[in-house]
């Protein structure tokens, strides 16, 4: 754990000294994936199956899962509820199962593409690793990760490489900045309200022999 924890570090030390250096277009690729399925799938045929942006593709892709770390800090769970679903247009890549984001806050959440699973199966990882920080403090008071308690042999781990795109076609930055307005115009269409309930659960809707997921969807259905 402390070896990827290093990793990480390496990227945010990397991503920050070349925050200036990067253009608009260069940080907004992912506004692609959140742009209609056969249009992104055009734009990914003419300009993602060669050269560097080929090989950059084709890393995201074939990784499991993609882990974003914003600057952002939203302000309530509406706010964080939002980002977590959308982004700020730029730092979702859409066409993963699922992605992390995850707050300088420290809170997090996850983006998550039902048709991979039922939720379940993205809750259970999330309770485990939330509970197993608690259980088995993997973290000393400072934040860093602390040595396993068990001993396993631990996995290698690749080298970090930054990403990147080759942009120098005027029509795909075009079409890269217009799939970033289109995206910020559907983020600003969606409205949402997280209530956090907790006088009863599930165990309540259970007593009346009705599903808890059948019981919310006709909530919906009512509201």
């Amino acid at each position: 754990s402390r070896n990827l924890e290093q990793k990480i570090e390496w990227i945010i030390k990397d991503a920050t000294e070349h925050e200036l250096t990067l253009t608009p277009e260069e940080k907004s690729v992912a506004a692609l994936t959140a742009i209609d399925r056969s249009e992104w799938a055009v734009i990914r045929k003419e300009h993602f199956m060669s050269g560097p942006n080929d090989r950059a593709r084709d890393l995201i892709e074939r990784s499991i899962f993609n882990v974003f770390i914003v600057d952002e800090v939203p302000n309530t769970l509406n706010d964080r509820a939002k980002y977590t679903i959308h982004g700020d247009g730029t730092s979702i890549w859409f066409d993963k199962c699922f992605n992390i984001i995850v707050y300088s806050n420290g809170n997090c959440g996850l983006n998550c593409e039902h048709s991979l699973a039922d939720a379940p199966a993205y809750a259970h990882m999330w309770e485990y690793a939330l509970c197993r920080d608690v259980i088995e403090k993997t973290f000393d008071d400072d934040g860093t990760c602390m040595p396993p308690n068990q001993t396993f042999r631990q996995g290698s781990l690749k080298d970090v490489v930054r990403i990147d795109w080759d942009l120098s076609s005027q029509e795909l930055k075009r079409k890269i900045n217009s799939a970033l307005t289109s995206a910020r115009k559907s983020n600003q269409d969606l409205d949402l309200v997280v209530f956090d309930h907790k006088d009863w659960g599930k165990g309540e809707v259970k007593k009346c022999r009705i599903s808890p997921d059948a019981f919310l969807q006709m909530a919906l259905q009512m509201a």
